[in-house]
């Protein structure tokens, strides 16, 4: 049996990656956007900045020869 054989028969033995390891790290903001506000911070919602308009562009020229 190869190399490569042998890494495939292993992938295959071993058990996928579980979906509990992603659970702690959907909880992590929660608690963090708790502690903001038991410090004071409101946090409703996302405010975008005000538009800012695009600076004015320059006709261009034909070029003459």
């Amino acid at each position: 049996m190869g190399r490569q054989a042998k890494l495939k028969k292993l992938r295959h033995s071993q058990p996928a990656p579980s979906a509990p390891d992603a659970q702690p790290q959907l909880e992590a903001p929660t608690q963090f956007v708790r502690q903001l506000e038991r410090e004071g911070y409101q946090l409703n919602g996302m405010t975008s900045s005000p538009d800012v308009p695009p600076p004015p562009r320059e006709p261009k020229r034909d070029p003459q020869v």
